[in-house]
């Protein structure tokens, strides 16, 4: 527990700071009241998994994420919360803020990503929209997608694919054969080929290697929300789940279509 308080403290320095900062609450206090509150949902559940945890805009309650699970707003006792979103009323329209916070921290975190970990598809001619594609090859309608990615380009919208194996990375012990197949694609010399023949139902030589990304951006989509392929963030950080055509999206986007 110690060990894992460590870590914990530099999640609430990192998130709950600047908020704290804003509602004139000393980061310190912040970062007590944290540990507290994060202590006794490990006490109660210690079978979840809790993630990221913030300070709100809804006084003496914090926002705690459970991986694959709902987002929890707790109070500084720890003793207390209700699950689901919060929504704030602005004006005479409802603002869902818990949205809207995993919106700005999708888009955060897929710009941390090194384009190397990617696989890219840009459009021959200018870019004009970006879509973060989580994908897996084995992926009925991932397969339908990429077959419209011409339309894609004429479009002028670029696809960046991050790995999302549906099965998992692991069962018993073993490497799911989704996790096998979609990491092949991203150990192979020409990945944008590999990955159009995979996505064919072809199959390719490249084998598995040492260092791939995976794992991680698996757990990214998990952190993400993504229940199943594809789902697609948009810029401003929307996650859009199941398959749409370049003409859906680029409505999304604003884009004309041709």
């Amino acid at each position: 527990m110690k060990k894992f308080f460590v870590s914990f403290s530099l999640l609430v320095t990192a998130y709950c700071s600047p908020l704290a900062a804003q509602q004139g609450i000393d980061p310190l206090v912040a970062e007590v009241i944290g540990e507290r509150v994060l202590g006794e949902l490990l006490l109660g559940r210690p079978d979840l998994e809790f993630s990221d945890i913030h300070v709100t805009e809804l006084n003496g309650y914090y926002r705690v994420d459970v991986t694959r699970g709902p987002t929890l707003y707790i109070a500084e006792s720890g003793e207390h919360f209700f699950s689901g979103q919060l929504y704030r009323l602005d004006g005479d329209r409802f603002v869902n803020d818990t949205e809207n916070q995993n919106a700005e921290r999708r888009v955060e975190r897929l710009a941390a990503i090194d384009d190397s970990d990617k696989i890219i598809f840009s459009p021959e001619g200018e870019t004009l929209a970006v879509l973060s594609v989580f994908t897996d090859v084995t992926c009925t309608f991932c397969r339908r997608l990429h077959s419209h990615m011409q339309e894609f380009s004429d479009l002028g919208i670029e696809v960046q694919y991050l790995a999302y194996p549906r099965s998992g990375i692991r069962r018993a012990g073993q490497y799911t054969n989704e996790y096998i197949e979609t990491a092949k694609a991203w150990c192979a010399a020409d990945r944008n080929s590999a990955l159009a023949a995979l996505k064919a139902g072809a199959s390719v030589s490249a084998s598995l290697c040492a260092s791939n990304p995976v794992e991680m951006e698996y757990q990214l989509g998990v952190d993400f929300g993504v229940e199943g392929t594809p789902a697609v963030v948009l810029p401003d950080g929307t996650l859009v789940p199941g398959y749409r055509t370049p003409q859906e999206f680029a409505r999304m986007l604003g884009i004309p279509a041709y």
